[in-house]
């Protein structure tokens, strides 16, 4: 039997879509808040990160827009 106090926290399962045309375009996942894991993603872009999650978010910031994220799924800790 595993020790859910072990230290681990629960994974979040989040979704970005693009705010120019409403269409979910990466599925993520981490065990940070998702607002942190999003802001990391939107640096990493400003950055100059040559992930084509960067490259794609890197457009939408050239518009004058930011990502809209949505929460999938919390997994609780142990069970992932």
């Amino acid at each position: 039997m595993e020790n859910r106090d072990s230290g681990k926290k629960p994974t979040n399962i989040y979704g970005l879509i693009d705010p120019r045309d409403s269409q979910l375009r990466y599925v993520g996942k981490t065990v940070k808040p998702v607002e942190e894991r999003v802001g990391n993603h939107i640096s990493f872009a400003r950055a100059g990160k040559l992930q084509r999650v960067s490259r794609w978010i890197r457009g939408i910031l050239m518009d004058g827009l930011e990502p809209e994220w949505f929460a999938l799924e919390v997994i609780p800790a142990g069970d992932d």
